[in-house]
């Protein structure tokens, strides 16, 4: 499976998650402040789960596609070198049931 040429960008091949992908690259580019991570999710509403490895942080994104309207929802694992900078994230597809205070 070779990802070569402008798929390098891409974090996930499931296209119900493609819109998810796209938000994200368009807000964290590689090196971004841990902090502006969490910050967008909890401005957002999305839930944080634990993780064991303390250079990971892993949220819970929901978005409906505009174009659609199907929701989707990714578990996003984000990876931080030992300065807390964005390296990489892995999208997975979770359950489409964003939690309701």
């Amino acid at each position: 499976m070779a990802g070569a040429g402008c798929q390098s960008d891409v974090h996930t091949s499931n296209p119900r998650l493609r819109k998810i992908d796209e938000l994200l690259a368009t807000q964290f580019p590689k090196g971004t402040p841990r902090e502006r991570v969490t910050s967008f999710l909890n401005s957002r509403g999305f839930e944080q789960q634990y993780s064991a490895d303390p250079h990971a942080v892993v949220g819970v994104v929901h978005h409906v596609d505009t174009e659609t309207l199907q929701p989707a929802t990714a578990r996003v694992t984000f990876q931080f070198d030992a300065q807390d900078k964005l390296i990489t994230y892995e999208m997975q597809e979770a359950q489409d049931n964003p939690a309701r205070p």
